[in-house]
């Protein structure tokens, strides 16, 4: 009988573990990463008394501890590395550009809730959290940023809120003592932080469990779905699509997109990032419950429209052309930039189309000419592409 570190981890027996550990929480590992499976998931055969992968597997697949034993091994073999302010080019859009436009009008936020999804031990939850605070929109609001991560050691350790030295490297030192407070044992977050701020475990395959995350502004999920198989990205797309209310805004990661995944969302074109929004499609399912009173009163209030051309409020949304104008990708009236590099997949079979445009006649006759464009474009087209980066 082998000792346990002799134990090894064969080709066939690491398929059939990459498999479960993709059918549960979608993350799909490539033979690569053989090794790094087999060293980090050795210690759990020896407290297990177990004396191969094999007995493992059966032991993931058919024993009744199974499915917890199978949440204690991605906790193992996931990498959770992240920092105060990471990528923050795209909280600088989130603070400057994003937030004004929730808060703005024709349907103000009286209330704001952001999603940090796969947010490892919580640095990017305490980011946004203070990013919301420093831009002054949202002060004696209702403000809550709820981070969920598969990882139940990491949702303890953010709940904890106590941070070494490397959690900074990317913080201004003057943020660091306002939120702060240095103790021996690491820099504790600050009281009014935490107070707005809730943590739980959340497998963003499991759709049921992600209800109690409730409808949400903004989604923040970085650097978590390259990681997936094509499948479950659209599973999980599918599902942000859902929490989010109308208006509501889907940041991806530097190099991730929705290319070849979902064609559902709008693209807004940042200053210095490309992020997705759910289109305004109605004005009286899924908002916020601190707005219903005031949207109440302002339709009581407000004069009666016609039918033909009330317009519903769907934000900086860029006019449809004049019916003798070209459209497309040549357009120079909103061109996208040049592509960046995107998660290696295979092609979608399915390339998106455009939807069928509504007939010229009947559009002119039944509506106004549609007045100019506010805040950042949207971009309807090539979900894929993102702009050059600057310094992050």
């Amino acid at each position: 009988m082998p000792r346990f570190d002799e134990i090894r981890l064969d080709q066939a027996e690491f398929r059939l573990l990459r498999e479960l550990i993709n059918e549960h929480c979608g993350i799909l590992f490539g033979m690569e990463a053989r090794p790094v499976i087999e060293r980090r998931l050795r210690d759990r055969l020896a407290a297990l008394g177990l004396h191969s992968f094999g007995e493992y597997y059966q032991l993931l697949r058919f024993d009744e501890r199974g499915r917890a034993e199978l949440d204690e091994a991605v906790d193992l073999v996931t990498i959770n590395e992240t920092y105060f302010f990471r990528e923050a080019y795209q909280l600088r859009a989130y603070k400057e550009e994003i937030l004004p436009v929730l808060r703005g009008a024709p349907a103000p936020r009286e209330r704001l809730s952001v999603w940090s999804a796969g947010c490892s031990t919580g640095e990017e939850v305490y980011s946004i959290a203070i990013a919301t605070r420093e831009s002054g929109l949202f002060q004696g609001k209702t403000v809550r940023v709820f981070g969920s991560d598969i990882s139940r050691r990491c949702v303890a350790a953010a709940r904890r809120g106590v941070y070494g030295h490397s959690a900074f490297r990317a913080m201004p030192t003057e943020m660091r003592r306002r939120y702060f407070s240095e103790k021996p044992d690491g820099a504790h977050i600050a009281d009014e932080l935490r107070a707005v701020c809730q943590f739980g475990h959340v497998n963003l395959l499991d759709v049921p469990r992600s209800s109690v995350v409730g409808r949400v502004d903004v989604i923040f999920c970085r650097n978590v779905l390259i990681y997936f198989d094509d499948v479950s990205r659209r599973r999980v797309i599918d599902m942000f699509y859902d929490r989010l209310l109308p208006g509501g805004y889907l940041l991806l990661g530097h190099s991730e997109s929705l290319l070849n995944i979902s064609t559902a969302f709008e693209l807004v074109h940042l200053r210095e990032d490309l992020v997705y929004r759910k289109p305004v499609t109605s004005i009286s399912r899924f908002w916020s419950t601190g707005d219903i009173p005031r949207r109440e009163a302002s339709r009581s209030a407000a004069p009666s429209e016609p039918a033909s051309t009330s317009r519903p409020p769907t934000g900086p949304l860029i006019p449809p052309p004049a019916p003798s104008s070209p459209v497309g990708p040549s357009s120079s009236s909103s061109p996208l930039p040049p592509a960046a590099a995107h998660h290696a997949s295979p092609a979608s079979p399915h390339p998106a189309s455009p939807h069928p445009a509504s007939s010229a006649s009947s559009a002119s006759s039944a509506s106004p000419a549609p007045s100019p464009p506010v805040g950042p474009p949207v971009l309807p087209f090539d979900p894929g592409s993102r702009p050059p980066r600057g310094t992050r």
